[in-house]
């Protein structure tokens, strides 16, 4: 009995942070975490450009965004996501059309499922250092993206993550990230320097209109790696200038 009313204790607490969001006025609706800290599940604030999530509300750290919780939020040009907030869920904010700033903190570690879906207004998302996770189809369909950049400690992505990204020209990243991207229209590509790299035949494919590359590392780096014999040959001008931090050393 003792354990099935803690249980209904418990659903309350989390139902009043979920259903009443604390009070009238305030604009987003939360669940509490096991841990004490809080989920933003939905936003019922006024029509704005900019939404800024606060880092806490009523003395709990906001840790994540709930899935499709800004989901079709209409006229939001900028969101500005706390420091502390480590995972955006699943649709969190997809078919925002008009958002084109999403400010992601350092803190965050993983990027949902379907998260930013849609988004046609992003134009050059910078998923932070730290972050280890991007959902399948997470940035699908941002057809205006034209950069982007990804950190080094990204080491999962999933299917069709930057799938239709069909105005991306700019990448920087690690390279073995590069394969994740539209590569069609890709006229500047900056590769983060990483010890284990290798370069096989499909690094580079359907790199179409790339003659020329930046290397993070020297060009002792750069020559050092390993390299599938001919790699270059797969690149339509059969030759590639990679700008190292160095020097510049032509491929062919």
């Amino acid at each position: 009995m003792k354990k099935i009313i803690c249980a209904l204790l418990t659903l309350t607490t989390l139902l009043c942070f979920t259903a009443c969001g604390g009070n009238n006025k305030e604009p987003f609706v939360y669940a509490q975490n096991t841990d004490g800290s809080l989920t933003v599940t939905a936003y019922k604030g006024k029509i704005q450009d900019t939404v800024t999530i606060p880092e806490t509300y009523q003395d709990r750290q906001v840790t994540a965004i709930g899935a499709m919780a800004f989901e079709g939020t209409f006229r939001m040009t900028e969101v500005i996501i706390p420091d502390g907030v480590t995972e955006i869920g699943d649709s969190a904010f997809a078919n925002c059309a008009w958002l084109n700033t999403p400010t992601l903190p350092d803190s965050l570690q993983k990027i949902g499922d379907w998260a930013f879906q849609n988004c046609k207004g992003l134009t050059e998302p910078v998923i932070p250092e730290g972050t280890t996770s991007v959902g399948q189809y997470a940035f699908k369909g941002c057809t205006g993206i034209t950069a982007i950049t990804l950190p080094k400690s990204l080491k999962t992505v999933g299917v069709g993550a930057f799938s239709e990204l069909t105005s991306l020209i700019s990448y920087t990243g690690p390279l073995d990230m590069l394969t994740h991207v539209n590569r069609t229209k890709l006229t500047s590509v900056t590769i983060i320097a990483e010890k284990y790299d290798q370069i096989t035949f499909t690094t580079f494919m359907g790199c179409d209109a790339l003659t020329e590359i930046s290397y993070t590392g020297t060009a002792a780096e750069w020559q050092a790696l390993e390299k599938k014999e001919g790699w270059v040959s797969i690149l339509p001008q059969k030759q590639l200038t990679v700008h190292c931090s160095d020097k510049d050393i032509i491929e062919s």
